[in-house]
């Protein structure tokens, strides 16, 4: 096995700008023919620390096989960055590999098999489809519990909604300030998103940036 790091969503200009690395950091695992025990990922994940270790094996030509584990060594049903990391490593080590899917097998986290399938530009950018999953409007007593610990005030609150497939919780804000702005007690928000099995919170709002759509900002304090 063969571990590489690395970050997702970086901007070269960002970093000459503030002279520091930038984006999502993620380590890969590259494995030969099967994946390790439970075990033996688990102990990997918790020595990298890293916001997430993506572990990964040849299945066919075109199909890698995938999972996923915190830095508490616990698996994890998917994660974009990881996956984009993931890929940017195959393509290093098979520079020919433009196109490629990864399958994440069915989990008692996620129920049935997924397919993600990446391409790698001339120029060496990262692309993956991900499905898309709807969340629904909610209560805003559902997520009332979660919004100062997440380190925002109730008035910046546009919009709350769940994911189910995922369990995620997503708060849409009013503004991008109060999303940047935002300063969670993460030992608080912890124990209220493990209460309600919540595997993670997603603040967003509108970007102000003319070369994006809207920021987001991601919490999984496992």
């Amino acid at each position: 096995m063969k571990t590489f790091t690395g970050r997702a969503f970086v901007s070269s200009l960002t970093d000459a700008v503030h002279q520091k690395a930038v984006g999502n950091p993620a380590a890969v695992v590259v494995c030969e023919g099967s994946f390790p025990t439970y075990e033996t990922m688990a102990a990997m994940a918790i020595a990298n620390q890293m916001p997430m270790t993506a572990f990964l094996y040849h299945v066919t030509e075109e199909q890698f096989e995938i999972c996923f584990y915190t830095p508490k060594g616990e698996p994890f049903g998917l994660c974009g960055h990881a996956t984009i990391v993931a890929a940017w490593v195959l393509h290093q080590l098979h520079p020919s590999m433009k196109n490629f899917i990864f399958k994440r097998s069915a989990t008692a986290i996620h129920v049935s098999d997924y397919f993600i399938p990446c391409c790698i530009s001339n120029d060496g950018e990262v692309q993956i489809t991900m499905k898309a999953y709807p969340p629904i409007l909610m209560d805003g007593d559902c997520v009332n519990a979660v919004v100062e610990p997440a380190g925002i005030a109730c008035n910046d609150v546009a919009a709350t909604y769940f994911c189910k497939y995922l369990n995620d919780f997503i708060i849409e804000l009013k503004s991008v300030v109060a999303l940047r702005n935002a300063q969670p007690n993460f030992a608080i928000l912890a124990k209220q998103l493990a209460v309600r099995k919540v595997r993670g919170l997603f603040l967003t709002a509108r970007s102000s940036d003319v070369n994006a759509d809207y920021e987001v900002r991601i919490f999984a304090p496992h």
